[in-house]
């Protein structure tokens, strides 16, 4: 009898506290994300329900508040972009049906809130390999709103400047942080030069006749080539065969987005 309540107590304990280093809760709070996106998206965003879903995004995020902090910018951009493209800002995107591409979004929102949970909680073994995943991802997000706004009158142009100026130091700066560059003598010079070079790309890319997709993808790119090449030179990682390959890769990634582009007048 004695044996059986035990096993009955262990069988308890697993199912309801996952072991060390167990994937369950990025997973829980990742489905729960994905659902909350589907449900306020298909209700047309009501601002009680709105509300209700950046209380439950943060609390998502901040339980528990370790490593809340390192992330925190990511998890910001990340919450603020699945308003913005979910509601379809400045983005023209056909639906086929009332769901579709609903459930799409909410699926991939998740996928990426899973990423940013198990980075957080330290769940990955491949960490590092997440993480430049998750990176890319908010990079390419903030850059198709920003081609797409382009092309309309959302905003005022120097308010999607300053909006784009501040994306970009914050995101670069966590990025370097993320990879242990925090204590880096002039990291926020660094940052801050880094930022103006993405500036003046992304202002010789709006001049290309291509449409917003293709030059988020470009803008994309040379950043995320911008920011790990800097960051290889601090951690002394910088080679002459990493130079050869990522140039062999940024001409040969340049040349297939512009060929694949739909030109614009």
């Amino acid at each position: 009898m004695r044996k059986a309540k035990n096993f009955l107590v262990n069988f308890g304990a697993r199912i309801t506290r996952p072991p060390s280093g167990s994937l369950y809760p990025a997973i829980i709070k990742a489905t729960i994300f994905g659902l909350a996106v589907l449900i306020v998206e298909l209700y047309n965003f009501p601002w009680p329900m709105s509300l209700g879903f950046i209380v439950l995004a943060l609390i998502l995020y901040f339980n528990p508040l370790a490593n809340a902090r390192r992330l925190f910018f990511t998890f910001l951009f990340l919450l603020i972009f699945t308003f913005l493209i979910t509601t379809k800002f400045a983005i023209d995107i056909p639906k086929t049906s009332a769901v579709y591409p609903s459930v799409a979004f909410a699926v991939f929102f998740a996928a990426l809130f899973y990423l940013l949970i198990g980075i957080k909680q330290l769940l990955f073994i491949r960490r590092a390999q997440a993480y430049y995943l998750l990176y890319l991802s908010v990079l390419y997000q903030g850059f198709l709103l920003y081609f797409a706004s382009e092309k309309t009158d959302a905003l005022p142009a120097i308010f999607k400047f300053l909006l784009l100026v501040l994306f970009l130091f914050h995101i670069i700066r966590e990025f370097f942080r993320i990879n242990n560059q925090s204590k880096t003598r002039f990291l926020t010079a660094t940052v801050f030069s880094l930022t103006l070079v993405n500036l003046e790309i992304i202002w010789a890319i709006s001049l290309l006749p291509i449409e917003f997709t293709s030059a988020a993808s470009l803008a994309t790119l040379f950043a995320f080539l911008s920011t790990e090449t800097i960051r290889r030179y601090f951690q002394e990682e910088l080679t002459a065969k990493f130079l050869r390959y990522s140039l062999l890769v940024s001409v040969s990634l340049f040349a297939v987005i512009l060929a694949f582009s739909r030109w614009t007048p």
